[in-house]
């Protein structure tokens, strides 16, 4: 997991060079209008959902991880916290894993929260297990999905 200022996200692309088409992206569109749909910026290499949603408390986030993608997820709003592990620590998957969907559950508990706050992300691999959307109000975001598997 990497959290950061939006002002930092260019230097990750030694790491994650796709993240050098979200950057671009991000320089293209107005944050304070989200777009209506998923936007397919390198078709299913690399697209953003963008989201608001009414937050939740962290007892009724579950823990998530993906195989195929890397969330990258920039905050708009005035904050979201995610709950975090280790995905090869989580024993309690809810079901299988959905390659639909690229996710899949578990009840196990976070070990961490972090807090991201307006124009920052949070970026996390499949080795990443997070629990999002915990919050006391909207959280305003776009989740970039980045194939790395």
């Amino acid at each position: 997991m990497i959290l950061d200022s939006i002002e930092q996200l260019q230097n990750y692309t030694a790491f994650l060079p796709a993240i050098e088409k979200v950057v671009a992206y991000m320089k293209t569109i107005d944050p304070k209008k989200l777009p209506a749909e998923k936007v397919y910026i390198d078709g299913e290499n690399v697209f953003v959902i963008p989201s608001v949603a009414k937050g939740k408390g962290a007892d009724e986030a579950m823990l998530e991880a993906h195989n195929v993608y890397a969330d990258l997820q920039v905050c708009l709003g005035s904050g979201e916290t995610f709950g975090w592990k280790d995905r090869n620590m989580c024993i309690k998957p809810t079901g299988e894993y959905s390659s639909e969907s690229d996710i899949i559950f578990f009840e196990d508990q976070p070990t961490t929260y972090v807090s991201v706050a307006s124009n920052e992300f949070v970026l996390f691999m499949p080795w990443d297990a997070h629990a999002p959307l915990i919050y006391d109000g909207e959280i305003v975001k776009l989740i970039f999905k980045i194939k790395v598997g």
